[in-house]
């Protein structure tokens, strides 16, 4: 009679290290992702266009730069231009309530209203939108972020959408709210779907004690959402520390571990068409740039890695599960390992694992996938066993 250690490794044994069902490497990239940031084109203390090439030598293809009309016609349109030479797309910005109240909106940009020949808000909404609208930098434009349900806030950001899908009716626009007070995202989302192409949602838990996972539930709100009403979902993920804003809490960044898990929730839960992290700007005064930028990098672009099919809640008689991996470079290898033995090896993006044996007691899966930039993701996960001893 053989023991439970000893038919699993005659199992393993006579199990050949197989791929059942691939595609083609490379295929299923990772979301396009983008950054927030604050680098006014009028700074005369940083070098907005290096920022941008810095940016843009990590991988990441969209910046949402906060402060991008402070300046004048002319440095506006130079950072569009540096945007370019970079290879990236800017998402530019008009959350700011003077887009939307009513404030003059010549005296409130201070640096670029004087180049404007115009009287009415109207017209320089016209005239800026169209300095940048046909340039080959700009992707579209930011209706708003995080605004309270409001009737009024709703009426206005959803009229500030007319406006500009009437100046540039064929740049993409995009909306990102918070949940609220109560944890709650589906009442602060809804009533401005229809205010943009790509709507979603940003969710900060790092250093405030909030739950990590809840993540997957809101990033499930923003795909169920946006397929309600025919929009693109897309999510805004943390990379900046709470003490930045607040100095009552601690100087916590989140880890990579942490931004990545943040990253893979998304992409399991919303399948979101972008995703930004916020903000580049907050990972350059942070108390260590240069690690938590490359903790950014790490996070963003390892490769995403999803293994189905296992339960840790019941027992099981066979290991039945896939591997699905996404990357943006090709795959150099797909690892799997059951209690330390091998039972896959392939460069594929898709895989079924062997149905192996499992004994009664609990077990160890370890996954890990591997880019040919020598990026890694792995998961692990327990497995418990119902078959006693043959």
């Amino acid at each position: 009679m053989r023991g439970p250690k000893t038919a699993l490794t005659a199992a393993l044994a006579c199990t050949a290290i197989f791929l059942a069902w691939s595609v083609a490497p490379a295929q299923a990239a990772l979301p396009p992702q983008g950054v927030y940031e604050q680098c006014a084109p009028n700074s005369h203390t940083e070098d907005c266009g290096a920022r941008l090439q810095m940016i843009a030598d990590a991988g990441f293809k969209y910046v949402l730069n906060y402060t991008a009309w402070y300046g004048s016609a002319e440095q506006v349109r130079r950072y569009a231009d540096e945007a370019q030479a970079a290879g990236l797309k800017l998402i530019w910005p008009l959350n700011d309530h003077a887009w939307r109240d009513g404030t003059d909106l010549r005296s409130y940009y201070r640096y670029l209203g004087p180049d404007c020949p115009c009287a009415t808000n109207a017209q320089f909404k016209q005239w800026a939108l169209g300095l940048v609208r046909d340039h080959p930098a700009t992707w579209g434009f930011y209706i708003g972020d995080e605004l309270s349900p409001t009737s009024t806030n709703v009426l206005q950001a959803r009229a500030l959408a007319g406006e500009v899908k009437s100046i540039a009716p064929d740049k993409p626009t995009l909306y990102v709210t918070i949940p609220n007070d109560d944890g709650v995202l589906t009442s602060q989302l809804e009533p401005f779907e229809q205010t943009a192409d790509y709507v979603g949602a940003d969710y900060y838990p790092v250093g405030k004690g909030n739950n990590l996972d809840a993540l997957s539930g809101y990033a499930e709100d923003t795909h169920r959402l946006a397929g309600q009403y025919g929009r693109r979902p897309m999510f805004v993920l943390q990379a900046f520390s709470w003490s930045e804003y607040d100095p009552s809490y601690a100087d916590r960044f989140p880890s990579r571990s942490e931004m990545q898990s943040m990253r893979d929730m998304a992409i399991a839960a919303g399948d979101p068409q972008m995703m930004l992290w916020y903000a580049f700007n907050d990972v350059m005064d942070s108390s260590d740039p240069v690690g938590n930028w490359n903790d950014v990098k790490a996070a963003a672009f390892a490769p995403y890695l999803r293994v189905t099919g296992v339960s840790s809640k019941r027992c099981v008689s066979r290991l039945k599960a896939r591997v699905s991996v996404r990357t943006n470079s090709a795959i150099s290898r797909v690892r799997a390992k059951l209690d330390g033995r091998a039972v896959l090896k392939t460069s594929r993006e898709q895989a079924k694992l062997p149905r192996v044996r499992i004994s009664k007691g609990r077990h160890m899966l370890r996954v890990t996938a591997t880019d040919r930039q020598g990026k890694a993701a792995n998961q692990v996960l327990r497995i418990r066993g119902c078959l006693g001893p043959r």
